[in-house]
């Protein structure tokens, strides 16, 4: 039998990342272009000194501290780059925004460090923060956790890095502004239906975070059951659909448990499933209702079953232990549904279902750890150290990814 071949994956995409460090860097230099040619712009063009209804006028596209612009450029901006004038003005914006209120961001993007869309993601949420809360957050993201270690937004996904956001511009909003914008959110709520000619009906609406949350564990904590208890072969979404003609039928199954958070720090509240909330939410999540008190689940427990089937109690400490979050590196996948309970050492091969020997993942990268030559160890609650099948070595804690050896 011919001994394997292993190939060093890094190796073979050398050129491949080569050139994506190249487009980073091409891009950092557009974003410092755009920004010279509004300046430019902006010296050459000489407004009138009283702007008269419809006449064009200067803008601080980028946020506080960025330079007024004229307010046409994204018409010209657009023409040019063949965009519309929407992703224009988004792309000055974020220009302007990147230049003079985010510079550690963009000289990780002129270093090759970061993806363009993350720092962009960042330029267009902080628009309209004040100058000097923009640049705490460009600190904090563009910082390392310890020397040698890569900055705070590369090892973001998309989903943690808008928590990060979230929970600062929740720490520095207005608390009225906060109140109002509940408000109006919440009479824009509604529920309507659809029936079509096949016996089913679409459903689409908006809920309240709470109520959705409740509705979404209720469900699924029904449908589970219809599988563990009832033997229900049927897919989960079929399940699912029916647990939410059950629940009607029987309204007294709809229960939930919520985990509200504060962070002492920031000064902010967040929730499981639904990520920062206003003061006010957490108090409506907390007052409405029945509110059972659980005990605290220790994260570092050892949960342990003679089964193959992970019980309740484990899913939920794992659950919190991994921030909601899929345990594979730089995976998205955040929820409180879709997870399997993965045995680090399969069960077939004597893997025991524990605390320290099961993670959750999501399907696709259920299928992958199988399947796909990964190599799996867990070391601490919320924490797995993966060894791809080229032997790069990654650490996923909580959420966030370290490569640890390429």
């Amino acid at each position: 039998m011919a001994a394997e071949v292993w190939f060093d994956a890094r190796e073979e995409l050398a050129d491949v990342l080569a050139s994506r460090e190249t487009v980073r860097r091409a891009e950092a230099e557009q974003v410092r272009g755009i920004a010279a040619w509004a300046a430019a712009r902006t010296t050459s063009q000489r407004g009138p000194l009283r702007v008269l209804p419809g006449q064009e006028r200067r803008v601080p596209f980028g946020g506080p501290g960025s330079p007024d612009v004229p307010e046409f450029l994204p018409a010209e901006l657009g023409a040019t780059l063949g965009l519309s004038a929407f992703a224009a003005q988004k792309l000055l914006s974020d220009a302007l925004s990147l230049v003079h209120r985010l510079p550690d961001l963009l000289t990780l993007l002129e270093q090759g460090d970061v993806d363009a869309w993350k720092v962009r993601m960042v330029a267009a949420a902080t628009r309209e923060l004040p100058q000097t809360v923009a640049g705490i957050i460009d600190c904090q993201l563009a910082a390392s956790a310890r020397k040698g270690a890569l900055p705070r937004i590369v090892r973001l996904t998309r989903s943690t890095l808008q928590d990060v956001i979230d929970h600062h511009l929740l720490a520095h909003t207005d608390p009225a502004q906060v109140t109002d914008d509940h408000t109006q959110a919440q009479a824009r709520r509604y529920v309507a239906f659809k029936p079509g000619l096949d016996g089913t009906t679409d459903i689409a609406g908006t809920l309240s975070n709470e109520d959705a949350r409740r509705l979404e564990q209720a469900l699924d904590d029904t449908a589970s059951e219809m599988a563990d208890v009832e033997g229900d072969t049927r897919s989960k979404g079929v399940r699912r659909a029916e647990a939410l003609g059950r629940l009607v039928v029987h309204p007294g199954l709809a229960q939930t448990v919520l985990y509200v958070h504060f962070d002492r720090v920031s000064g902010t509240w967040s929730a499981d499933g639904i990520g920062t909330i206003s003061v006010d939410e957490a108090e409506s999540m907390l007052g409405h209702g029945t509110v059972t008190i659980k005990p605290v689940i220790d994260l570092a427990a050892q949960i342990t079953t003679t089964g193959y089937v992970a019980p309740p109690r484990l899913r939920e400490q794992l659950r919190l232990a991994q921030r909601n979050l899929c345990a594979f590196p730089h995976c998205d996948r955040r929820g409180t549904i879709g997870f399997d309970v993965d045995h680090v050492t399969p069960y077939d091969s004597g893997g025991a279902t524990t605390s320290s020997n099961t993670h959750l993942l999501c399907r696709y990268h259920h299928r992958v750890k199988t399947h796909g030559r990964w190599k799996a160890t867990k070391t601490a609650p919320g924490t797995t150290v993966w060894t791809s099948p080229t032997g790069q070595v990654f650490e996923i804690a909580h959420g966030l990814t370290t490569r640890l050896r390429t």
